[in-house]
């Protein structure tokens, strides 16, 4: 059994050895047709599961408002932030392959602007400062604000279910389902503050 910082070094091992390939796999696309309908299936995989570590990513937080502490929860919570930084690298390998390179290849960008298209795209750039900001260094320089920060990953979650409501598909169900986990646990998580408040002093 791996203990958390053999965990966290395979995470980073991943996540540089996915991100070359995913940059290998771009490139190449561009040049060879037969490449790029691999990039562009292996793109609509990565979009899959972004939205499933996502998902992994949030079950912490939930868990911990429900005041359900389980072995997930010791398991997901030492890892959450590297499952983070998993869902980015995945939602960036989906619109590099799926997106960008298509319309690359096509000629033009504009002409492929829908609102599918733009729900991924703004969700996606919600996560950039979550991305950006996953590391020590940032916690200490931005201390109370880091914590603010990753509250964007509510607003990301919310254009993510807006990108695959266009879908009508079982990640639209699943991300629509940890929306309204998110908001079941902080409403029960309020409840029981505005209890704690309102208990009378013995």
């Amino acid at each position: 059994m791996l203990n958390t910082h053999q965990q966290i070094r395979l995470f980073q091992i991943g996540e540089i050895c996915f991100s070359l390939f995913v940059a290998l796999l771009f490139f190449a696309g561009l040049n060879n047709t037969q490449v790029f309908l691999l990039a562009y299936e292996l793109g609509k995989k990565a979009g899959d599961m972004a939205v499933l570590a996502l998902s992994l990513t949030l079950v912490p937080g939930m868990l911990k408002r429900l005041q359900w502490f389980t072995p997930i929860t010791r398991f997901l919570s030492p890892i959450r932030r590297h499952l983070g930084i998993t869902t980015y690298l995945l939602a960036l390998s989906h619109y590099l392959l799926v997106t960008l390179l298509s319309n690359l290849l096509v000629g033009t960008i504009i002409g492929q602007l829908n609102s599918f298209v733009l729900a991924g795209a703004t969700a996606l750039l919600f996560f950039t400062p979550l991305f950006i900001t996953s590391n020590d260094y940032s916690v200490r320089l931005l201390r109370r604000n880091w914590a603010k920060l990753q509250k964007l990953i509510y607003v990301a979650t919310i254009f993510v279910f807006l990108h695959l409501l266009f879908l009508v598909s079982t990640w639209a169900l699943l991300a629509g389902t940890v929306l309204l986990a998110e908001v079941i646990s902080h409403l029960s998580a309020w409840a029981h503050r505005h209890q704690a408040v309102q208990a009378p002093s013995v």
